[in-house]
């Protein structure tokens, strides 16, 4: 059996503790606030769930990508795929903990944003949407937060990992139209789409 290397588990939970304990600590007001709108203002269950799922389950990643590290120098990357090579020659699972936490970013996004806004329902919209968030926040990373790094290969992941996202909602707005966004036609075929799928 290998043996754990304790310092690079903590070395992992210094860095994403963050946003797994902002996420648990927000689960139960996210929860609320979907009571809320559901009960209280009639709106269509669909449309909250996918709402809140775009705020909630990028908003910890966003505070993780934008918090400075005083103790790494700021560096910038342009080349594609020269910061992976240089990852990749380096511990396996610490390339693979990096490749999956920029795959996740914005897998929120990539998941609901289809979902809940008919325009964007087709995978090459949500990349391009994912790569100009990622770029967005690379670039407020590069003048803004001290000690963090500008990579066009995060860019290159965080765009991928919402198109994995989006194909993973695909059942749910692929029959959408440009049209369709008024919410009581979303529920209506947000709904016939998960009664099939669980009939099936």
């Amino acid at each position: 059996m290998p043996e754990l290397d304790l310092q690079l588990i903590g070395q992992y939970w210094r860095a994403y503790s963050s946003v797994m304990l902002a996420a648990a600590a927000t689960a139960p007001l996210a929860a609320a606030l979907a009571w809320w709108q559901r009960a209280r203002l009639g709106r269509p269950l669909p449309a909250v769930v996918a709402e809140l799922g775009l705020v909630w389950g990028t908003a910890p990643w966003l505070w993780l990508a934008l918090l400075a590290d005083p103790d790494a120098p700021g560096r910038v990357h342009l080349v594609p795929l020269s910061d992976l090579a240089a990852l990749a020659r380096g511990p396996a699972d610490f390339f693979v903990v990096q490749v999956v936490a920029n795959l996740l970013v914005f897998a929120p996004l990539g998941f609901f944003l289809p979902v809940r806004f008919a325009g964007s329902a087709a995978c090459w919209k949500v990349l391009a949407v994912g790569a100009a968030a990622s770029l967005a926040i690379e670039t407020t990373q590069l003048l803004a937060a001290h000690g963090r790094t500008f990579s066009v290969d995060d860019i290159m992941l965080n765009a991928v990992g919402a198109g994995l996202a989006a194909l993973c909602s695909r059942p749910w707005w692929a029959a959408r139209r440009v049209g369709d966004d008024d919410e009581a036609t979303r529920a209506a075929e947000l709904t016939q789409h998960v009664a099939g799928g669980l009939s099936r």
